[in-house]
């Protein structure tokens, strides 16, 4: 990113999100481990509750290292954008700039390479003390290795100053404070030779900017927004459906239907010719393989987020003794304090909701980006209380209405879909008729695509509009 380059609001906004979620993750892992350091430190030698307590905040230690190593480079990242966004705009030459963003840059540095050194010797002191804590005579439920525990602590606190200091100084409102974009757009309409009017720029990226300008076009000409715009200009895959968008709709009038529209002839013929998208044997390999290793992938990562989920809730559950089996009969019982925690995150989106919309908003006025802000905050608490929620409050309750459901009904109710009989009968029947239905929707759809006929019908761009001779066909 050059110096002189000008930050926007959207990348701010984006760098922020991405800091926020890193933080929360954080401290959400960080919770997690209280409750086992205290099972794990009041626990004797070779205490089989102790070590499985200990090893479990071990592992999520191990997260919140990473997440910890995250933030700092996001946070670095963001604040980074931070200060060019202000040298920009209130220094006057790009000397000054380079020199206050270099003097600046080497404080952000330096504060987020100490939060990965700490990250760094946090994973160590994890090592050690998955050793420590190893099953056997010699285990030591501990969760505190000497001098080494103290010293990444403080170096996370020590890293955490300075970003917490720019951050205070250039963070989020304050930098639009400084400069109001409002005014800046309001100078720039008012300026002498200055043209009003929306432009339209289609990016370029071959057949999948083609595709992904398709569907914004035709977002556009549905809201109304093309047919206003004073131009449309594109590139490469872009300029293909920019050109082809305009050749459709330049002969068409405004009550006819707009270009590339559902059941649109154009559209039809678009669908039937996809050979490009796989014109050889080798490119139909590599697309199949990579369908399978995204579909590999997420399986994976599915599968492993729920074993740990189930492994460190499934340790909650058993150490509050929230669910106890005695016999064919599952209790549920919710200790003191655990509803309050389950629905934490709610209260706390309530609270702040309540404190900045109608107490603060009553006696003074919050400026937009500080009410983005703290929406943006009430959306991440209302997510982690909806989790915690459902883990700590949905997932037992199940568990018992499933356990005594499990001798009578269920197996019922399975045994009906699978052998002979009337539901069965009724659930094939069900199926046969819901596929039918589709396969007559899917071909009165691609009969109406082939035999729907004038052309595109929209409204084109006023003057200025991008046109192109020629085919409108997208390169691969």
């Amino acid at each position: 990113m050059e110096t002189s380059e000008h930050v926007g609001d959207i990348e701010l906004r984006m760098l922020r999100a991405s800091v926020r979620h890193a933080v929360v993750i954080a401290l959400v892992l960080l919770a997690l481990q209280v409750p086992m350091w205290l099972a794990a430190s009041r626990s004797s030698y070779a205490d089989a509750p102790g070590t499985t307590a200990g090893r479990l905040s071990v592992l999520l230690d191990c997260g919140f290292a990473l997440t910890l190593a995250v933030a700092a480079f996001r946070s670095c990242e963001y604040l980074r954008a931070c200060e060019q966004r202000y040298a920009v705009d209130t220094l006057a030459d790009d000397k000054q700039i380079r020199s206050y963003l270099d003097r600046r840059y080497r404080g952000i540095r330096w504060g987020a390479g100490i939060l990965v050194a700490a990250a760094i010797l946090d994973l160590i002191e994890n090592a050690l003390l998955w050793r420590r804590l190893a099953p056997g005579p010699d285990a030591m439920p501990t969760v505190w290795i000497g001098w080494l525990s103290p010293v990444w602590i403080a170096l996370a606190v020590v890293g955490a100053v300075p970003l917490v200091v720019v951050w205070w100084q250039r963070g989020g409102e304050r930098v639009q404070r400084m400069v109001d974009p409002l005014s800046r757009a309001t100078h720039a309409e008012t300026a002498p030779g200055a043209s009003g009017g929306t432009i339209i720029a289609c990016s370029g990226g071959g057949i999948r900017s083609a595709s992904f300008c398709l569907g914004a076009l035709q977002s556009l000409m549905r809201a109304g927004v093309y047919r206003q715009a004073r131009a449309v200009i594109g590139v490469s895959g872009g300029g293909y459906m920019a050109a082809a968008f305009h050749i459709t709709g330049r002969s068409v009038t405004d009550d006819e239907r707009p270009p590339f529209a559902q059941g649109s002839t154009e559209l039809a013929l678009l669908r039937r010719h996809t050979r490009y998208l796989l014109p050889r044997g080798v490119e139909v390999f590599r697309g199949v393989m990579s369908v399978l290793f995204g579909v590999a992938i997420n399986v994976v990562f599915i599968l492993v987020s729920l074993r740990a989920i189930a492994w460190v809730l499934g340790w909650y559950l058993q150490e509050y003794d929230v669910v106890r089996r005695d016999g064919r009969t599952t209790t549920v019982t919710l200790p003191r304090g655990w509803v309050l925690v389950a629905v934490l995150g709610w209260l706390l989106a309530v609270a702040l909701f309540v404190l900045v919309d109608k107490v603060v908003d009553r006696f003074g006025q919050v400026d937009d980006t500080a009410r983005r802000e703290v929406r943006s905050w009430i959306g991440s608490l209302l997510a982690v209380g909806t989790a915690t929620a459902v883990l700590l409050l949905g997932v037992p309750l199940t568990l018992r209405w499933l356990t005594s459901q499990a001798d009578h009904t269920l197996p019922g109710t399975l045994k009906d879909l699978v052998d002979p009989g009337p539901v069965s009968a009724a659930t094939v029947a069900a199926l046969v008729t819901g596929l039918v239905a589709l396969g007559r929707s899917v071909a009165t759809g691609r009969t109406r695509s082939a035999t729907s006929s004038g052309g595109s019908r929209g409204s084109r761009p006023g003057c200025g509009s991008s046109s192109h001779r020629g085919s409108a066909q997208p390169s691969s």
